[in-house]
């Protein structure tokens, strides 16, 4: 239950941080946050919301094909999520428009 609790706590910190590093333009370090928050989350939904994010980020930085593949991986994961589904959706359309 400790091992948990702090794998929690450092999922959602190594998540704060890459959401901080996107919004501060620092892309691959967001990468690095959601790839290391990734090995904290037991759940396949929560792995989705982190490689969206790892998409949004990657889109940031004008890799596309980078950012599709997330995209792929968190529809993959979280089949069944009709809101992350529709996120990715949106994220996919506007990548595809020329941004993100």
């Amino acid at each position: 239950q400790g091992q948990t609790l702090r794998d929690n706590l450092n999922s959602g910190a190594y998540l704060s941080l890459g959401r901080i590093a996107t919004a501060r333009g620092k892309y691959s370090e967001a990468v690095a946050a959601f790839e290391k928050a990734i090995t904290f989350q037991p759940e396949l939904a929560e792995q989705a919301q982190s490689y969206y994010q790892i998409g949004v980020a990657q889109a940031g930085a004008k890799n596309v094909s980078a950012a599709r593949a997330a995209f792929a991986k968190a529809r993959q994961l979280a089949p069944k999520s009709g809101l992350l589904q529709r996120m990715v959706q949106i994220a996919e359309d506007k990548l595809a428009d020329g941004g993100l």
